[in-house]
């Protein structure tokens, strides 16, 4: 069969691929081999599996590259080895809750091309569990951009105080605190994620009580004036509508004081919509999800931080060591 025609049938049965490796991250089957159980026996005794089924995946794991066999045992490959154990330090299993809301988004997506509008909103079941989660998917790929600013930020105040609006599982909390010990950070997010941060902030073996925590909506929370150094919006922007996000600019700008700064950690497309690739295939993802979303360009958060009142906008792309569609935007008071 020519390549063509394989390429095509590798994008239209994507789906299975996706789900073999979440049953496998369900059932910890890399940190169960990793942890010595190698054999089918074991591995059935630890999942509480049936075996003919477990071993039928374990197979398809293999063909995967995702784990070897060598006679009846099974081994793992580097991939799996450095990034779906558990504890391991680049762990990125939880990823898996990203790729799964946008898949129960994209089974609806033929009805919102044709009417327009979206089908399954973000979260609307259980609010808090899902930023939860979304927030731990978005963890892995977030750190690089929280490290790329701990570069440029070379003239934080020593006793600055940081707000990071919408903060998730904390990552810049960890990243900011470990690099700038003399810091005040504080996080704005829902009660439950900010619970699930500060267990996060212990994982990385931070002093919890280094870090204030708001619970409360990101939009409708008050906020001081003038009384921060910083402001960070990290994966935020394509949540909202462009009033949604001038709103947001609105606020931060309100609570900086002069001479503050916002960050804005976020993906973006081109001015013709034609790259980068993940953006493209996202912004379908945001379609089917959130009538509201959007993956925005450069020129767009300009213009909507001007407007805010911020000036000497600078854009950073691309950040080493994650997609080559997240950029970092800083806009000065």
């Amino acid at each position: 069969m020519d390549k063509a025609k394989i390429y095509i049938m590798r994008i239209l049965g994507g789906y299975g691929n996706s789900q073999i490796l979440n049953t496998a991250l369900e059932f910890d089957i890399f940190t169960h081999i990793a942890n010595g159980a190698n054999n089918i026996e074991e591995l059935a005794i630890k999942t509480n599996t049936d075996k003919k089924a477990l071993s039928i995946l374990l197979d398809a794991l293999i063909a995967l590259n995702l784990l070897k066999k060598q006679n009846d045992s099974y081994c793992l490959t580097p991939i799996s080895e450095t990034y779906l154990v558990k504890d391991k330090p680049q762990y990125m299993g939880d990823f898996r809750y990203t790729a799964l809301w946008a898949y129960e988004g994209m089974v609806h997506l033929k009805e919102t091309v044709k009417t327009g509008r979206s089908v399954q909103r973000l979260g609307l079941e259980n609010p808090d569990s899902y930023w939860e989660k979304l927030g731990l998917g978005l963890a892995h790929f977030t750190r690089p951009s929280a490290d790329y600013v701990c570069r440029i930020l070379n003239d934080l105040p020593e006793k600055a105080k940081v707000l990071d609006i919408g903060g998730g599982c904390g990552i810049f909390a960890a990243t900011l605190l470990k690099h700038y010990s003399t810091i005040d950070f504080y996080q704005l997010d829902l009660a439950e994620v900010n619970q699930m941060a500060r267990e996060f902030l212990a994982s990385e073996g931070i002093d919890v009580d280094k870090a204030h925590f708001i619970d409360g909506d990101v939009k409708k929370t008050e906020l001081p004036k003038e009384h921060f150094n910083l402001v960070i919006l990290s994966n935020i922007c394509h949540h909202e509508d462009p009033l949604g996000n001038m709103e947001l600019f609105k606020k931060a700008y309100k609570t900086l004081v002069f001479g503050g700064k916002i960050i804005i950690n976020d993906f973006f497309v081109n001015d013709n919509y034609s790259s980068p690739r993940f953006s493209l295939l996202f912004r379908t993802m945001l379609l089917v999800m959130n009538s509201k979303g959007e993956v925005y360009r450069f020129k767009e958060y300009k213009e909507w931080l001007n407007v805010a009142g911020f000036k000497d906008i600078e854009i950073y792309h691309p950040i080493p060591k994650t997609y080559e569609d997240v950029a970092i935007i800083i806009g000065h008071k």
